[in-house]
């Protein structure tokens, strides 16, 4: 297999795994801080809820039930979860 075959195989199935792992080495070099346990379990925290809606739209993409409506109402429950709060 030559190299551009291979380098093209490897981008399209791990291409946005090396470019997230880049971005932490840079980030990691430009701040220390980063590597920490504490700011690890923040990301984690943060992108749970996008990772959980990922997943069901996912399964509902590949049954074929393609529903395209989630992310507005998403949106909505946003706005008002940020009004209730507020008042």
């Amino acid at each position: 297999m030559n190299k551009k075959r291979l380098s093209y195989i490897l981008m399209s199935e791990a291409g946005i795994g090396i470019v997230l792992l880049a971005i932490c080495v840079v980030f990691s070099v430009k701040e220390p801080n980063f590597r920490s346990a504490l700011n690890i379990s923040n990301i984690f925290t943060q992108i749970s809820i996008n990772t959980v809606i990922s997943v069901g739209m996912t399964f509902v993409i590949l049954l074929g039930g393609i529903d395209l409506s989630v992310g507005s109402v998403i949106s909505l429950c946003t706005v008002l979860s940020g009004l209730v709060i507020t008042n």
